[in-house]
């Protein structure tokens, strides 16, 4: 190996400066790589669970995974994948009900975007935004972003995105109520969907048109809408949207009387719910279908689908969905007569409807127990039980007045404050005038008292702050010195090293191959045979001496460390080792053609002698790992052994195995160390020398 390195040296000496000076780079890079993909991909993970987390209500779960994102993109630096970070974030906030801090982090994912001129990502935080806004009542700002977002997708001409923030704005729009509003966007949004193909959103996009013209009793158009919608999700082959298009069906089928219709309707929607099961929508067919089949007279079936729906939303813990079901319930028994049934299912119904705050069926329930109660001739109740039921149905519009006559009772002690605070002020005039040289008088020695104590304050401050100031100087300074004194040393010792080594190799070792000149010339002279076998052997010992000087000089002061550098020298020593037999060693060195200074390069010769001599001396290792490569302004050098290892206390004294001396040379290079062993699982040392 050395051989061919001598050739190539000698014939290619420009094409190992371009080796030397492309493959460390190369690697360095192919690293960076490697670790950002793998970054990347953990940072798609995170996303991934982050949404599954959103869609299934877990907030504190969705957080987690939003916080693990961004801290991954900011590792790498990545400005759109912070912003989606925070924006996703932003979502489980605001889903959780915390839209102070939600807010917060919309804002500075726009921030972020708008920088970096991120438009994509930025429109659809605006998005997020306009939502927000909608849960928060503040209708302007909701209406402004979404038509931001518009702007932005059309800026990038992201037909796409275009459609989506369309269908976004026609979604608030509907919300408000301005419905004609909302119709122009959904219609736009359809229409971009249908000619770029994209079966499912156009699907989602009908259905909202169809539930606007429901609502304005536009049953045929609306009832051509949802047909559409289902079409348009068979062909996508999404079995949920398809079912939802089905109850839409059914929804137009019972509000116009046909019932028939209707039943087969939600029949299929059964049907569809067993191909992607959902059990909290099939509750709600089932008490649909409950009222259906009441309409139709079949009162069995009715009982038995609304005891199904009750059943599931038990299973669920869905308590709308069994209040809703035993509202139903309620009527079935009262149409059947049976009052005592009736009256159970309706207490039930007031129960459940008290707990989830639903006004209309606790309205209801009242309502229709009063009924029962009246023909069971229990009139005082009844009254008030159906007194109640109107004062439940009054009490929006009963809260509304009583904070127009909050509001206009604030007005109206507001100015008989300020009407009072005036009359006042006229007739202590005088009183106050008087009074105000006396308060100035107080100010003054007040404001004098707080000033001497604040200067003494402030002298005290000052005082104590200069003997912390001294004493941490003086701390410093001892440091230092003791910096210093160890530098001296070290500088003292490879000094030293070197100048043993040299009068080893220019004295005694000349000294020594004259000598065994000398005797090879007298035994080739000498006549006696028996003097000529002594004469011989001590020739053998001297040249033995001589290798034995020649070897303690290169160990003190490595000749290949002198005239080729510290990465010729580090190969050297571990190519001597792995020749031995007895160990693997996997070295990787990549230190560039420029040189480092020659006291540095000689501290770290010493400093990787050391570790290697520990693990061939004291650990017994079989495998050695050795990587050195200089980074910008860094050098890293990372070591493993597959030793005996050492207890972790022997680490943070640094009292074992030449630990001390690892370590204050690495201090005088300024340079940062981590160590990591235990007994039995080897040793790893990570060490950073700062390098120009």
């Amino acid at each position: 190996m050395k051989k061919m390195r001598k050739q190539l040296t000698s014939a290619l000496p420009f094409l190992i400066i371009l080796i030397a000076i492309t493959i460390p780079f190369s690697c360095q890079k192919k690293i960076v790589k490697e670790d950002s993909a793998d970054e990347i991909i953990l940072y798609d993970h995170f996303i991934k669970q982050l949404i599954v987390a959103l869609n299934t209500s877990n907030p504190s779960t969705a957080l987690q995974y939003s916080d693990s994102a961004f801290a991954i993109a900011a590792s790498i630096n990545d400005n759109q994948k912070k912003a989606n970070a925070l924006r996703l974030k932003g979502v489980a906030l605001r889903n959780s009900g915390a839209y102070d801090l939600a807010k917060a982090d919309f804002v500075l994912a726009r921030s972020i975007c708008k920088k970096n001129k991120l438009t994509e990502t930025q429109a659809m935080i605006e998005l997020s935004m306009s939502t927000y806004f909608l849960r928060t009542n503040e209708n302007d700002s909701a209406i402004y972003y979404g038509q931001m977002a518009i702007e932005n997708y059309e800026i990038i001409v992201d037909s796409i995105g275009i459609a989506r923030a369309l269908n976004s704005m026609g979604a608030t729009l509907k919300q408000l109520g301005r419905r004609d509003e909302a119709l122009r966007f959904f219609y736009r949004a359809e229409e971009i969907y249908g000619l770029l193909h994209a079966e499912i959103r156009q699907a989602y996009v009908l259905s909202n048109i169809g539930t606007i013209h429901q609502f304005l009793e536009e049953y045929d158009k609306a009832l051509e809408l949802f047909e559409k919608s289902k079409i348009a999700s068979q062909k996508a082959g999404n079995h949920r949207m398809t079912m939802n298009s089905s109850m839409n069906i059914a929804g137009i089928y019972y509000f116009t009387d046909q019932n028939e219709a209707a039943k087969n309707a939600y029949l299929e929607a059964i049907e569809i719910n067993k191909i992607h099961p959902n059990i909290e929508t099939l509750a709600a067919i089932y008490i649909n279908l409950g009222a259906i089949y009441a309409e139709l007279n079949e009162p069995e079936l009715s009982f038995e689908y609304l005891n199904k729906a009750i059943e599931i939303a038990r299973q669920t813990e869905n308590l709308r969905t069994e209040t809703h079901a035993n509202y139903k319930l309620g009527h079935y028994y009262l149409d059947k007569g049976k009052l005592k049934e009736a009256e159970k299912y309706f207490k039930k119904t007031i129960n459940g409807a008290e707990k989830i705050g639903d006004i209309e069926h606790l309205s209801g329930g009242y309502k229709y127990l009063s009924i029962i109660q009246e023909e069971n001739g229990n009139y005082k109740n009844a009254l008030d039980n159906y007194k109640f039921s109107v004062k439940l149905n009054d009490s929006i519009i009963n809260e509304k007045k009583l904070e127009i006559l909050f509001e206009m009772e604030n007005k109206y002690e507001k100015k008989k404050d300020e009407a009072e605070i005036l009359q006042l002020s006229n007739e202590n005039a005088l009183q106050v005038i008087h009074n105000r040289d006396l308060k100035i008088q107080l100010v003054t020695v007040v404001g004098f008292v707080i000033l001497l104590i604040g200067i003494l304050f402030f002298i005290r401050l000052k005082n104590r702050k200069n003997k912390i100031i001294a004493e941490q100087r003086i701390q410093q300074l001892e440091e230092e010195q003791k910096l210093l004194a160890a530098q001296s040393v070290i500088v003292g010792q490879e000094n030293e090293r070197k100048r043993v080594a040299q009068e080893l190799h220019d004295g005694i070792g000349v000294l020594l191959s004259t000598a065994s000149i000398h005797f090879s010339n007298v035994e080739e002279s000498s006549a006696d045979e028996k003097t000529a076998q002594l004469l011989k052997k001590a020739n053998k010992l001297l040249k033995q001496a001589s290798g034995e000087v020649r070897k303690i000089s290169h160990d003190m002061m490595p000749g290949v460390l002198a005239k080729f550098g510290l990465q010729e020298a580090l190969e050297d020593i571990f190519e001597n080792v792995e020749d031995t037999g007895s160990i693997a060693i996997d070295c990787n060195i990549a230190l560039g053609d420029e040189r480092l200074s020659e006291n540095t390069e000689i501290i770290l010769y010493r400093i990787v002698q050391e570790i290697l001599n520990n693990s061939l001396k004291h650990a017994h290792a079989k495998q050695i790992s050795f990587d050195m490569r200089k980074e910008e302004s860094t050098l890293q050098i990372n070591y493993k052994d597959d030793g005996d290892g050492f207890e972790q206390n022997e680490i943070q004294s640094g009292k074992s195995l030449g630990l001390s001396g690892i370590k204050s040379r690495i201090d005088f290079l300024k340079g940062k160390m981590k160590l990591v062993s235990s007994p039995g699982n080897g040793v790893h040392y990570e060490i950073r020398i700062p390098v120009e």
